[in-house]
Order: C-alpha cells, then structure tokens, then sequence
C-alpha cells in the first residue's frame, strides 16, 4: 500500500512538474512574442523616419544643385565683365560717362539739368 502511495505521488509530482514546465514555456514565449513585436514596430519607426529624412535631404540636395549652377553662372558673368573692364579702351569710356573725367587735352563742360524739384519751386513763383 505504502508502495501505491509513492508512486501515486511521483505521478503527481511529474504531473505538476510538467504542467509548471509548460507554464514557464508559455510565459517566455509570451514574452519573447512582446519583446519581438515590440523590436519590429521600432524598427518600422526607425525606417518610416528615415525614409522622410531622405526625402527631404534629396529636396535639399537638388535645391543646392540649382543655387550652385546659379553661382557659377553669375561667376562667368562676372568674369567676363572683368575682362572687357581690364582693357584700357573699357576704362577710358567708364572714366569718361560714369565718373565725369575728361584726358589731359580735353576740357571737361557739365551742363546740369534743373530736377524736378526746381522745376516745382519755379512754377510756385
């Protein structure tokens, strides 16, 4: 009799051995799930904003390329402006039309015209 105990008890115990086992099994593959599922949202965040940022760095690159292409055109302008200033011709006409100047032999006569503000004040008389 005392034997039957015993062995009713090992099944027992080997029962609630196996039935804590597969709680422990069901718990870490919970889990694991949770954790696992939690890595995948994360790394579909990590990709949705990424992408945005590509998005807009492109815009910001093609945006640069544009106002660069700009530059260097007006660098060209520029330049060839220099060139046709360097030549003394160019200067003599800038000197002369710009600045007032006249050559050494020449005799430089400014008529001014009345502005518009004289004008007025001669019609008020």
């Amino acid at each position: 009799m005392e034997k039957k105990r015993r062995k009713v008890f090992d099944k027992l115990k080997k029962t609630d051995k196996k039935q804590n086992s597969k709680q422990h099994e069901k718990i870490y593959y919970s889990g694991l799930t949770l954790f696992l599922l939690f890595a995948l949202i994360q790394v579909g965040w990590s990709v949705l904003i990424n992408f945005s940022k590509v998005v807009s760095f492109n815009q910001k690159i093609s945006a640069l390329e544009a106002y660069k292409d700009v530059e260097v055109k007006k660098n060209e302008h520029l330049k060839n402006e220099i060139k046709a200033y360097s030549q003394v011709s160019q200067l003599e006409g800038i000197a002369r039309n710009s600045l007032k100047m006249a050559s050494q032999d020449e005799v430089l006569i400014l008529i001014n015209e009345p502005q518009a503000e004289d004008l007025q004040d001669e019609k008020a008389e």
